[in-house]
């Protein structure tokens, strides 16, 4: 079984380690969250975030990362982009580029294979270059969504995996409601969030129908 581990990765604690050093680096903080956007401007913003996953990949022999909320690293309206003390690149989006090239450069020189997930919705064309798993966004409980988000991905997403939002039901539901969650990401790869050892028997010969029936025709319903 491949394991994963998620990295929400603009964000540091106010209440972490590495607060005192980064807390002057920052595009902002959001007191609701209670930590700041770290500004990849700064080489040691960059090198502390790659370095951090260099050591998970590495030191746990982990698959993968779904490297997440990328999409924070933006300037609010009042901000500009500019230099300062410290800093190699004016601009965040070239800044943010050069992280998630380097990450993937890095983490594939210790594991050629890597996993990468990246989710909706920011995901793009270009996104292509940095991860090879795109995930439609969250819609929990919503197969009509989970087909929508699925399909607009393909539609961008070339040869690229494009897997579901984690499908869900309840055990006292008919299993035929069950069976509609997968049956709306056929064209994708299902990711499924159920404890398999508790969902009973009906549920879990409904898994293994739909899910062998997703393998033997990943030809037609994944690459054509």
């Amino acid at each position: 079984m491949k394991y994963m581990l998620w990295y929400s990765v603009p964000f540091v604690g106010k209440c972490s380690k590495v607060w005192s050093k980064f807390e002057n680096k920052l595009l902002r903080v959001d007191e609701k969250l209670n930590a700041g956007v770290m500004d990849p401007r700064y080489p040691d913003v960059r090198e502390y975030l790659i370095s951090t996953y260099e050591q998970a990949v590495s030191g746990w022999d982990i698959d993968g990362l779904k490297l997440d909320f990328v999409d924070s690293f933006r300037l609010s309206p009042d901000q500009k982009e500019g230099t300062a003390e410290g800093r190699d690149y004016k601009s965040v989006p070239e800044a943010v580029d050069r992280l998630l090239s380097d990450v993937m450069e890095r983490l594939r020189a210790i594991k050629p294979d890597i996993l990468i997930e990246f989710r909706q919705t920011y995901i793009g064309p270009l996104m292509r270059k940095y991860g090879n798993m795109f995930r439609a966004n969250d819609c929990p409980n919503d197969s009509i969504q989970n087909r929508v988000r699925t399909l607009d991905l393909r539609l961008l997403s070339g040869n690229t995996a494009v897997h579901s939002d984690m499908i869900m039901f309840n055990p006292e539901e008919p299993v035929e409601s069950a069976a509609m969650q997968l049956i709306n990401v056929l064209f994708s790869v299902p990711q499924i969030s159920v404890r398999l050892d508790e969902i009973g028997e009906v549920y879990a010969g409904m898994l293994r129908f739909w899910l062998s029936f997703c393998k033997e025709n990943s030809d037609i319903l994944l690459k054509e």
